[in-house]
């Protein structure tokens, strides 16, 4: 895969709290009760998902333009997913 030439604009480690990592002062902001749980590599957010669940990181806004393009990338380990279920 080729490098980048763009710089990273946030970079989100998750270890107990939303700051980004990056010190772009893109910090996320947890909404409506995303908890934070042991990770593969240090800590992660647990959501509770399903219909009910609106739990999310707020990123604000990053300063995309609508023609521009960006690469969001994370891990996620879903328990279970149905076909109408989205991580974004």
């Amino acid at each position: 895969m080729p490098k980048s030439r763009k710089p990273l604009l946030g970079r989100g480690s998750l270890d107990g709290n939303a700051k980004d990592a990056s010190e772009n002062g893109k910090d996320g902001k947890l909404e409506n009760g995303p908890t934070f749980v042991a990770g593969k590599i240090g800590q992660a957010l647990k959501f509770a998902g399903g219909k009910a669940g609106n739990d999310r990181v707020n990123l604000g806004n990053l300063g995309l333009a609508p023609s521009g393009t960006a690469t969001l990338v994370f891990w996620a380990k879903p328990a279970g997913a149905a076909l109408d279920d989205r991580l974004i």
